[in-house]
């Protein structure tokens, strides 16, 4: 996780303009997860610690405090400054009995315990004064409290943002401190997806321009061939089921245009890293809502999930690892399944692409799937019907064996994971 240590912002009073070039007042602050882990579960309680201290204060001698605020979680697609936009109900405060701190003064918030509102304010009774020139770390003093992990990251990055900043704070000469704030994350797991074999067919045929980090093609999509599910691996995201964004996989034939097909390519995945060359694109994976029963779901909003395009490989080396739990909406209701990956493939590199010029970024975000064959061709029940809309229309489909799991992946060269960048799997909940 992510630890950006901000200086907070300086605003001056009104003084007269002698003293506003002379006096400052400069606070610090920083975000802390005590004894937590690299990657978090739904589920699991955090321990947070803020750190308090101060910088140079001109004309002064020290900081008085009066409150500090948290943002319990932000949509990164926006700015990131207090009070943040709220991502929604992905962390719960829980509770005042929870505070402790090391600081001359009693912390208290009236907050209730839960994920609303998004902004906790921790006032300190008395004030707290903090004499200038205590940096942090270690600062003068810190607070702690619980917070719990409600759901997964919805905006994309794998991470559920935060900020922190002095509510009310000012020095003693004069100048107030505001607009300054620290922002951190606590990361959770990777976005899965199952996929289910269909039969081929169920669309009327396509004709799409594709372009993405190998090079930009038009090719044709024939047919529906594939139906991928958010799902729960290893029991590391419970929420993944009610998903409500699948991806339907869609083959690609007749490609025209140029595309680079680079040799010994190194994939990071959670199982490990993956070495492959890139052959041909073989399928698209599209946003698609779903249902069990009848009517049809409604369509997605457009635009809100990256497509991916795949490749088809040769020389795939890696791990191969066995006994993997997954559930998913379809096997839920079965306790989920055990699936061991199939070394000999075939498996796929899918990286977001840019459809018919929808999503220009697309090309640039370093978020990736690879998705592994596996050697389980049955599932706990025989066939299952499902009914999807995507931006092609409505169809029926018969899912009859699983085939792949696609897991997160990003290449050995790329940066950290984009803003946008695996959404399909975070949308609500999903029609049953």
């Amino acid at each position: 996780m992510k630890r950006l240590l901000a200086a907070l912002g300086l605003a001056l009073a009104a003084l007269p303009a002698a003293a506003q070039a002379d006096d400052t007042c400069n606070g610090f602050i920083n975000i802390d997860y005590v004894g937590n882990p690299a990657v978090n579960k739904v589920g699991d309680i955090v321990r947070m610690k803020i750190t308090m201290g101060t910088g140079t204060i001109q004309g002064g001698t020290k900081l008085t405090i009066d409150s500090v605020q948290l943002s319990l979680d932000c949509d990164a697609n926006f700015p990131l400054v207090p009070p943040c936009i709220d991502e929604g109900p992905i962390i719960e405060y829980e509770g005042d009995s929870h505070i402790t701190t090391t600081c001359p003064v009693a912390w208290s918030t009236g907050h209730p315990v839960g994920a609303n509102p998004n902004e906790v304010v921790f006032t300190a009774t008395p004030l707290l004064d903090i004499p200038a020139g205590k940096a942090t770390p270690p600062g003068l003093c810190s607070l702690e409290f619980d917070v719990k992990i409600l759901a997964q990251d919805t905006d994309g990055d794998g991470v559920i943002e935060q900020v922190v900043g002095y509510n009310i704070a000012q020095c003693d000469n004069g100048v107030l401190v505001s607009g300054g704030f620290q922002t951190s994350d606590i990361t959770t797991p990777p976005a899965h997806l199952s996929c289910y074999e269909t039969p081929r067919g169920g669309i009327p045929p396509q004709t799409v321009t594709l372009a993405d980090r190998f090079g930009t093609t038009t090719a044709k999509l024939p047919e529906i061939h594939r139906l991928c599910a958010p799902t729960d691996k290893n029991g590391e995201d419970p929420t993944a089921p009610a998903s409500a964004v699948h991806l339907a996989g869609l083959t690609i034939s007749n490609t025209v245009g140029s595309f680079s097909k680079p040799k010994g390519l190194k994939a990071n995945t959670q199982f490990g890293t993956y070495t492959m060359d890139i052959v041909a694109p073989a399928i698209l994976l599209v946003p698609t809502s779903k249902s069990l029963t009848l009517p049809m779901p409604p369509p997605l909003s457009p635009l809100a999930d990256r497509h991916f395009q795949c490749y088809r490989l040769n020389n795939v080396k890696g791990p191969a690892p066995a006994d993997i739990t997954v559930r998913d909406q379809f096997t839920a209701p079965f306790g989920g399944i055990t699936l061991d990956i199939d070394v000999r493939g075939p498996h796929r590199l899918c990286v977001p692409v840019n459809k018919n010029g929808e999503d220009p970024t697309a090309p640039s975000d370093p978020n990736m799937l690879m998705c592994l064959h596996t050697k389980n061709d049955s599932l706990p029940f025989n066939q299952l019907t499902a009914f999807i809309t995507n931006q092609f229309g409505s169809f029926k489909e018969m899912l009859t064996q699983y085939d792949e799991l696609c897991v997160q992946a990003t290449l050995q060269s790329a940066g950290r994971a984009s803003r946008k960048g695996l959404r399909f799997a975070r949308r609500g909940v999903s029609t049953p």
